[in-house]
């Protein structure tokens, strides 16, 4: 089964980023556009807005740490 993240990734064309890659800010593997997509996405996917509160860097920098944010803010 594909994670949230990598749905959400692939919905924005990202279907590069592998599962083991970490680091993803850091690296340059995404940036400020891609969370922008990538926040844009959830709200449509989850039929509301990501609360702010979720805005780190951290809940960014790779697919896991995707997946935990989206299970915390929209309990999927």
């Amino acid at each position: 089964k594909m994670s949230e993240a990598k749905i959400l990734l692939n919905e924005i064309g990202r279907d590069d980023i592998s599962d083991d890659s970490s680091n993803l800010l850091d690296c340059g593997l995404i940036d400020s556009v891609d969370i922008i997509s990538l926040v844009a996405a959830m709200a449509a996917r989850y039929g509301k807005d990501l609360d702010a509160k979720f805005l780190s860097a951290e809940n960014f920098q790779s697919i896991a740490a995707l997946d935990k944010m989206i299970k915390e803010a929209y309990g999927v």
